[in-house]
């Protein structure tokens, strides 16, 4: 059944992009033909996002403005009453609410820890805490199938003189066992879309993401990451998506 926003008028339009994205994105091997497509729900489902993708991103297309859905009985999360038992690794802290962050990964992970001593001796952290129970989920599509991403930490920086709201940067520590497919739409899905959403809004302060991908880079990449949020760079999400700079402008 389609929805109130049905515009059919627009459907040739669609085809004809459709048609044109199978002609220049489409290989076909021998033995096979462009219906095979059609016999594979995961086929299909990456040919719907691609050519979704495609048509969102279009250069001088204007889009509809991204807004959060907030949770109506509780739209904020916190890590004031956070308190549980366990067994994994974990390392006591001092510039995060929760005294301990729980390493996963039999015997600890190296990754987090050496992110949480990063944490601990940046002076531009204010706050950190790893992402374990706190409820702090990113919802996402792959395959065609909906998932709920959890990133790895939650880093608040501290406040400029300047700013009247703070800056949170969301890390994710993608290490070799991850499969790179997920982990590609989790990262496009967290900084183009819920940051983005968030950081439209307004009321939650100015959100980042960003990815480390190798050990030997974790000092350099969470720097590089922190110079970036402080600085409004597309690590706050899409910039032709944002406006907050509007606002900015105007008011």
């Amino acid at each position: 059944m389609l929805g109130d926003d049905t515009r059919p008028w627009l459907f040739p339009r669609l085809a004809a992009i459709s048609r044109d994205w199978l002609g220049r994105c489409v290989d076909v091997a021998p033995g096979f033909t462009i219906g095979h497509l059609m016999w594979s729900a995961e086929l299909r489902a990456t040919a719907v996002e691609a050519i979704y993708q495609a048509i969102v991103i279009q250069v001088g297309n204007r889009r509809e403005r991204l807004r959060p859905m907030l949770r109506r009985h509780d739209p904020t999360g916190s890590t004031a009453n956070i308190s549980y038992a366990t067994r994994k690794e974990a390392i006591r802290t001092e510039k995060s609410e929760v005294s301990h962050v729980t390493l996963d990964g039999r015997g600890g992970n190296t990754w987090e820890q050496i992110l949480a001593l990063e944490c601990e001796l940046h002076n531009d952290v204010a706050a950190y805490a790893k992402n374990d129970r706190l409820g702090f989920t990113i919802p996402y599509v792959h395959e065609g199938r909906a998932h709920s991403y959890i990133p790895d930490f939650l880093v608040r920086l501290r406040r400029r003189p300047y700013e009247p709201f703070d800056r949170t940067l969301i890390i994710e520590v993608s290490g070799s066992q991850k499969s790179p497919g997920p982990t590609a739409a989790k990262a496009e899905t967290a900084r183009n879309q819920w940051c983005v959403a968030v950081n439209n809004h307004g009321g939650f302060g100015r959100w980042g993401y960003g990815e480390i991908t190798a050990m030997p880079e974790a000092h350099d990449r969470l720097v590089t990451a922190i110079e970036e949020l402080y600085a409004d760079a597309p690590i706050i999400g899409d910039p032709d998506l944002l406006d907050f700079a509007e606002r900015r402008e105007t008011a």
